[in-house]
C-alpha cells in the first residue's frame, strides 16, 4: 500500500484514512455524504468552492476580453460570452457545482452593471460637452453664441 492520508469528513466529524494518490469519490461511512478527491486531497471542501466563485465571476470578462483582442465584434461578442456562460451554469448545476454556477451568473450580472454604468458615464460626459464645454469653446473662438 501507498501512504496513506488522513481528513475530517466536511459533513461529519469522521476521520477518514485514505491513500494519498487516490482519485475519485469516497462515501463517509457515518454520514454517507460523497466527498470528491484528486490525488488524495479533497475537491468539495469551502476553498474549492470559493475558486470555483472567482473562477465563474471572471470568466465572462476573460471570455470577452479574450475574444474582442481576437477582433471579433462586440455583439458576437457578447453573444457568445452569454452563450459559452450559459453551458458553464447547467453545468456548474448539473455537476452539484453550484458556486461555478453562482459565479458565472453573478460574473454576467456585473458585466451588464459595467456597461449599463459606462453608457450612463458616456451620455452624462456627451451631454456635459455638447451643453457646456461645446458652448463655452464656441464663445470663446467665435466671440458669440447662435441662438434658434
Amino acid at each position: 500500500m501507498g501512504n496513506m492520508r488522513e481528513f475530517t469528513c466536511p459533513s461529519c466529524p469522521t476521520t477518514l484514512e485514505i491513500e494519498s494518490n487516490y482519485v475519485g469519490t469516497v462515501e463517509c461511512p457515518n454520514c454517507n455524504s460523497q466527498i470528491h478527491l484528486l490525488m488524495g486531497q479533497q475537491t468539495n471542501g469551502p476553498l474549492f468552492h470559493l475558486a470555483l466563485l472567482f473562477i465563474g465571476i471572471f470568466f465572462p470578462f476573460l471570455l470577452f476580453g479574450i475574444l474582442y483582442n481576437l477582433g471579433v465584434s462586440i455583439e458576437s461578442s457578447c453573444g457568445l460570452v452569454c452563450f459559452a456562460s450559459i453551458g458553464i451554469v447547467v453545468y456548474g448545476f448539473a455537476t452539484k457545482k453550484g458556486s461555478l454556477a453562482g459565479g458565472v451568473i453573478g460574473g454576467l450580472a456585473a458585466g451588464g452593471v459595467t456597461v449599463m454604468m459606462l453608457f450612463i458615464v458616456a451620455l452624462i460626459a456627451a451631454l456635459l460637452f455638447m451643453g457646456v464645454i461645446l458652448p463655452a469653446l464656441w464663445g470663446a473662438t467665435c466671440g458669440t453664441i447662435p441662438s434658434g
